[in-house]
């Protein structure tokens, strides 16, 4: 307070050297980062990310007067198709539909087994087009289970982004352009998936800025009608704009990306920052009323509030740290970067504070704020309403209170202990149930087994096997025994596929035709003249969503109508329960459980025993 002008200098470099820093601050999403880094779930997900990666949107394209087999319908889910695979951070090889080569037939010919793209490399132009179309469509099982409707009247197109060069409101712009052009009077077109989400989210950061900007226009109200002086408005909004600043700024300078969805916690920063001037404010304002110098009232209420207010403050820094212990990367930078904004409320509010109230002219209703002369107006008002608040605490009315607050309390306890955890809905709750994200996400699962994926996958364990491991006969008949105990639990998954299930119709086709031949013999013989009949004149790309590239590690997918808790629990036992049956070690390989949507949504894998 003697040395206020270099103290103020100080400060206003230090403002000035973490605004600098503002310039690089970045809302941004980092999906992996939403997860514990050490969790066996993550960690799976992040050794096989293309297996039932989050990072894939579905888009299903519904005709409203009619099936697909059309002209008009076909040429829209091409055109569609090669849009997607021109979007940002798309993953070529993970785009598929039924335009694309992945989703493939078999027939048998007198030259041997012709394995073809049930579109080929032409639209069909032609009714005599369609109807071949039609008849490879009916010689590919699996493309009339999980790419085209039972009904025929929808078809989805999936594809899978690469998260290190996703950026989602970019990406989502693009996608939500071409779902909203492909739309028309005679075709639905919706979607849904993680990235499509996550871009919702940021499409609705404007509206978030606003409510925002209402709240604060809220606060500087409230802060006019109750001090009604330049300096009791002017000192909360001059420190609270300093530490907001500092925040923002350190977290520039760091390169930490702040994400979206938390954006509330700084708000909550701003009022307490309000807050403890404010409590400031007022202390120096009957301090002022005694001593009648601006500067010596400053210097007095520092002294009388310093340690209460440090005390106050570091509580909450304490509390925002402790959310550090948590193992999720996410959640580590939000600690760090509220933890560091509520500290900085002491040299902005407790140190600051006292100095601009040194500099602004004196309150000329003193009087009237500290209540000397009698409490008027406003202050009256909020006098008289806690007045009444307080009755209820003595007396007679005491019993009525205590009496309503142990209901209160007994019920509160009732509906806590049966609060769920998790998303409780089929979307997602953090968009309104009839938004067009929830609405694409039902949509889909009426005509297709859903959005929501279980990964089991089987790491090979040398990784350079020549025997290649996802080819090998205990591999493929591993992968048959855990899709048969699951679809024969009690509320099953809606649909399962592995490398497997594309074997048996190519032993037929084989064979020579008769479908007694479509079970596999368990050696590694028969196997492999099935696996050569899948492979023949196509790529290992066509199979990337059962079995990588080099055909070692391979994956048993299971689908789900959604992601609500009691869903997450029930899939996760029954995976679990169907490894202990096959045994999770292998000569050749292991068994990991899980990656896909479903784990991420596990609260064992999206909270830590810190975070309850």
């Amino acid at each position: 307070m003697k040395n206020r002008g270099f103290s103020i200098l100080i400060i206003a470099l230090i403002t000035v050297f973490f605004g600098w820093g503002c310039r690089q601050v970045e809302l941004r999403t980092i999906f992996s980062d939403l997860l514990p880094a050490d969790h066996p779930y993550v960690q799976t997900f992040k050794d096989h990310p293309n297996f039932g990666n989050p990072l894939t949107v579905t888009i299903m394209v519904k005709r409203t007067d009619g099936d697909i087999y059309n002209i008009e319908t076909l040429q829209k889910i091409w055109n569609l198709t090669r849009e997607i695979d021109l979007a940002p951070a798309v993953d070529h090889d993970q785009v598929i539909s039924i335009s694309t080569e992945k989703v493939r037939y078999a027939e048998a010919t007198p030259t041997g087994i012709d394995t073809q793209p049930v579109m080929g490399d032409t639209i069909p132009s032609t009714q005599a087009d369609i109807d071949e179309f039609r008849r490879r469509v009916d010689m590919a099982p699996l493309a009339r289970r999980f790419y085209i409707s039972q009904d025929g009247t929808a078809t989805l197109i999936t594809a899978t982004f690469i998260e290190r060069l996703l950026d989602y409101g970019e990406t989502f712009e693009y996608m939500q352009k071409i779902v909203e052009e492909a739309r028309d009077e005679h075709h639905e077109v919706h979607m849904a998936g993680m990235p499509a989400l996550t871009g919702w989210v940021y499409r609705y950061q404007q509206q978030m800025l606003g409510i925002f900007g209402i709240t604060g226009a809220a606060l500087l109200l409230c802060l006019i009608l109750y001090m009604r002086n330049l300096a009791g408005v002017l000192a909360p909004i001059i420190t609270s704009a300093v530490t907001a600043v500092w925040g923002f700024g350190f977290v520039g300078w760091l390169g930490l990306a702040v994400e979206p969805l938390i954006m509330v916690v700084p708000l909550l920063l701003v009022a307490r920052s309000f807050s403890h001037c404010v409590q400031f404010t007022e202390r120096y304002y009957e301090i002022y009323l005694h001593v009648g110098d601006r500067r010596k009232a400053a210097e007095i209420a520092l002294s009388v509030m310093m340690a209460p207010s440090v005390l106050g403050i570091f509580t909450d820094v304490a509390g925002l740290a402790l959310i550090a212990v948590a193992p999720i990367p996410a959640m580590e930078r939000f600690a760090i970067f509220c933890a560091w904004w509520a500290a900085m409320i002491v040299p902005a509010n407790v140190f600051f504070s006292p100095l601009v109230l040194s500099l602004l002219p004196p309150p000329k209703n003193v009087r009237q704020i500290t209540g000397a002369d009698g409490d008027v107006g406003f202050h009256a008002a909020i006098k008289r309403f806690l007045g009444h608040i307080s009755k209820l605490s003595y007396g007679r009315a005491a019993r009525v209170t205590t009496v309503f607050f142990v209901i209160v309390s007994a019920y509160s306890f009732h509906r806590f202990s049966q609060m769920e955890v998790g998303n409780p809905v089929e979307g997602s709750n953090i968009l309104w149930e009839d938004g067009e994200f929830n609405k694409a996400v039902a949509a889909i699962n009426r005509n297709f087994p859903g959005v929501n994926t279980l990964e089991i996958v089987l790491e090979a364990k040398n990784p350079i096997n020549p025997n290649r491991v996802a080819r090998q006969a205990e591999t493929i008949l591993t992968m048959a025994q855990i899709q048969y105990a699951l679809e024969h639990m009690e509320n099953p998954p809606r649909a399962t596929l592995s490398f497997a299930d594309y074997l048996p119709e190519a032993n037929r086709l084989f064979a020579g035709g008769n479908p007694k031949w479509a079970p596999l013999d368990p050696n590694d013989a028969s196997m492999g003249a099935a696996v050569g009949a899948v492979m023949f004149g196509t790529s290992p790309k066509a199979f990337l969503h059962v079995a990588d590239f080099e055909q070692q590690n391979a994956t048993v997918s299971l689908w789900y109508p959604d992601n609500k808790q009691e869903t997450v629990d029930r899939a996760l036992a029954q995976a679990r329960q169907a490894v202990e049956l096959v045994g999770a070690d292998h000569p050749d390989f292991k068994i990991r459980l899980a990656t896909g949507t479903i784990p991420c949504s596990s609260r064992s894998t999206t909270r830590s025993p810190t975070m309850r």
